[in-house]
């Protein structure tokens, strides 16, 4: 049985031939962060970039790619990461998150990948004031840094963070049976993301597929009820819940599908999402339990660019 009214197949996987993502064009940083501790260094990259719910903070981020010591200006290991404005975000939580996540690591320091930007992020106003006065600009490893002393010695950031317009959007939802390991999901989207250069997946696997808004929030607009629903951001995507599937109209879940998932794909430009949703769709084609893919889009209302999966292959 189909799961599509419109499908090809990919191997086994059905994919949906209709659907379709919408993308929006962004304002990102890209940086690395480097230490003398493999896992000071992964704790800090996932710290910076984790806190990546669309409702906090206006930005998302997610890990790029590990750099052995040549990759880097210091000569130690580093994670590339990149940090996206979210959907009409007014502020950019960049330096939040790097004061909390990466400049409180032991031994950290940072440099910018978006060196080519004209536009820069300040990084002295909204990091370099840790150091409440006492910190200075430095030539260092060929470029500007901020020196910022701290207890446990100096934290090095670069002066500058170049802001890129990068694409935000790619949308991948996994149609599952009980047989899927969840796991298993996880770990080969999230490698097959970090293949492609330039992309990464700030949510890695998500629990409820993406949706604009808070139908209760409009139901009950104008009243107390309508105000708390709005402050909640996004809600659950009803058409895409298995077990409300024989209790709404407009439900989207075939018959014998347990789950769905979902991936949600940045990248530096179109062409690096669509490169690394069709690496996702292949890898996940010889997943047990994952039967077929689509696409959630929101009728114009998130961006002007839209990937079909049928172009990708």
């Amino acid at each position: 049985m189909s799961l599509f009214k419109n499908s090809f197949h990919v191997g086994d996987l059905e994919v949906n031939a209709d659907a379709y993502s919408e993308l929006f064009e962004t304002e990102f940083v890209r940086f690395d962060i480097t230490a003398n501790d493999p896992l000071i260094l992964i704790n800090a990259a996932q710290e910076t970039t984790r806190p990546s719910a669309l409702v906090i903070g206006g930005t998302e981020g997610g890990i790029e790619k590990r750099l052995c010591k040549e990759e880097t200006p210091d000569g130690r290991e580093g994670v590339r990461v990149q940090i996206y404005r979210r959907h009409k975000s007014k502020k950019l939580t960049i330096g939040e998150r790097i004061r909390q996540g990466t400049l409180i690591r032991l031994g950290t320091a940072i440099f910018d990948y978006n060196r080519d930007c004209e536009k820069k992020y300040d990084i002295m106003k909204n990091v370099g004031f840790c150091g409440d006065g006492h910190q200075e600009l430095v030539k260092k490893y060929g470029r500007e840094m901020i020196k910022i002393p701290l207890a446990r010695g100096d934290f090095y950031i670069e002066n500058g963070l170049g802001l890129g317009k990068g694409i935000a959007g790619g949308d991948i939802l996994y149609f599952c049976n009980n047989e899927l390991s969840e796991g298993e999901l996880t770990r080969k989207v999230t490698k097959a993301v970090r293949k492609v250069e330039g992309a990464i997946a700030p949510f890695e696997i998500c629990g409820g597929a993406s949706k604009l808004g808070s139908d209760m929030a409009e139901k009950y607009k104008g009243t107390k009820l309508g105000e708390e629903y709005k402050a909640i951001g996004p809600t659950t995507n009803q058409r895409y819940c298995p077990t409300l599937r024989n209790k709404i109209p407009d439900s989207e879940v075939p018959e014998g599908i347990t789950s769905i998932p979902e991936t949600i794909i940045n990248g530096i430009n179109i062409d690096v999402v669509k490169t690394a949703m069709k690496e996702v769709i292949e890898t996940v084609s010889d997943i047990r339990g994952v039967l077929g893919v689509s696409s959630v889009n929101f009728g114009g209302r998130l961006g002007k660019y839209k990937i079909y999966l049928k172009d990708l292959f």
